[in-house]
């Protein structure tokens, strides 16, 4: 979901956009239903923002938003923040159907971290033999691949899933 709100923060989207919380059936594909639910059958039957939206995960919000956005924004932006899996271009893709590596997953949320900067990973920095001479040297590589703006209030909405409505709310003593 992270990467679909930052593509949607960075297509005009606000903390404050509202969209209603109910049970919705979503029609795609020539007639193909999907009929997403909120864990425990949980809806605020209300409108919504996206910073509600995030703190309480909700399933009906992000599928609302990639049907505006599309798929294929959706799977545009993981690429971008380092994504390289193959995804499925569904609106499932929203509530993350599509498998993908541990690795990648850091690589994409460290981005999101370093407001819209993705940095490459690297596993050895510089190999020096005995005499002191470099013999390999591996350089940081930034590129900015999404707006720092939308970044940055990405990561404070993620931050309200400890708050008292949130769904992480039960651990938040427990995290420093």
């Amino acid at each position: 979901k992270a990467f679909l709100y930052l593509a949607a923060l960075q297509q005009g989207y606000t903390p404050l956009t509202e969209m209603k919380s109910e049970p919705t059936v979503f029609t795609y594909d020539n007639g193909k239903q999907y009929i997403p639910s909120n864990f425990g059958g949980h809806y605020a039957y209300d409108y919504i923002t996206m910073q509600q939206a995030i703190a309480t995960s909700d399933n009906i919000y992000a599928v609302k938003t990639i049907e505006q956005l599309t798929p294929k924004a959706l799977a545009d932006e993981a690429r971008a923040v380092g994504i390289t899996s193959p995804l499925q271009e569904v609106p499932s893709l929203a509530l993350g159907a599509s498998p993908v590596s541990p690795y990648e997953m850091a690589v994409a949320y460290s981005t999101i971290a370093n407001k819209g900067q993705r940095v490459e990973p690297i596993a050895i920095e510089k190999i020096v033999d005995s005499d002191g001479s470099v013999l390999i040297e591996e350089k940081e590589q930034k590129t900015q691949v999404a707006d720092p703006v939308a970044s940055f209030l990405l990561t404070q909405m993620m931050q309200t899933v400890f708050e008292p409505q949130g769904t992480a709310h039960r651990v938040a003593d427990r995290l420093n």
